[in-house]
């Protein structure tokens, strides 16, 4: 493995697990709405996709007075709810992290808003170990598209190609890849043969240590 600077954190499936709660908050949401059964999208179908895009394509579906921004505002005050209640860190990261960041500069590439990412890191209790966080409210283009990366690379000061990425879908590898990172992909969600495009496959936390420290 080639030596890095720095190393960037998605965060939803890398940091936390937090799939099954952006589930519920979608659920609440559409609850809210009346749409609990049956809404014409499937939410699984856009793991590693923006928000937005997400509601773009619901609301096309289920045309609503709200706007999109509206809605969303909505869904990620049920999301801070349940992180808060449940606080599903991955418990690896209460070591790894600082290990972590006794090695390299360490930054989080998210297409979850700025304020999600505060708040995951906060309950963490790991904000101090990230010098840099990039929201995909931050960029034009989220993920498969290469903004967040990029720019969290430019905000560290520090050359993509000397940045390596921890990603559990392949759409954030896509990402990270065409940015010029090299890719870890981490199968906290997928198994391996969903996350090819990654430069290496870790398991597990266990085998990312083994492969930046």
């Amino acid at each position: 493995m080639k030596s890095f600077r720095a190393v960037i954190f998605d965060m939803d499936g890398v940091l936390i697990d937090s799939e099954p709660l952006h589930s519920q908050a979608w659920q609440a949401l559409f609850a809210d709405l009346g749409h609990a059964h049956g809404n014409g999208v499937n939410y699984r179908d856009y793991i590693g996709v923006s928000d937005m895009v997400f509601l773009k394509e619901f609301l096309a579906k289920n045309p609503l007075p709200q706007t999109a921004k509206e809605l969303h505002s909505r869904k990620l005050q049920h999301l801070y709810r349940l992180i808060r209640e449940h606080r599903p860190i991955y418990h690896e990261l209460h070591s790894l992290v600082p290990a972590l960041a006794q090695k390299y500069r360490l930054a989080v590439a998210s297409s979850s808003n700025q304020e999600v990412i505060d708040v995951v890191l906060e309950v963490a209790g790991l904000t101090e170990h990230f010098k840099v966080t990039v929201g995909g409210n931050a960029v034009e283009h989220h993920k498969p598209h290469p903004d967040v990366y990029l720019l969290a690379a430019k905000n560290l000061g520090i050359p993509a190609a000397q940045c390596c990425a921890i990603e559990d879908s392949p759409v954030g590898i896509a990402a990270a890849k065409s940015a010029g990172l090299t890719a870890i992909g981490i199968t906290t969600g997928l198994s391996p043969d969903k996350l090819t495009g990654a430069d290496h496959i870790a398991r597990n936390f266990a085998e990312v240590r083994q492969l930046l420290l």
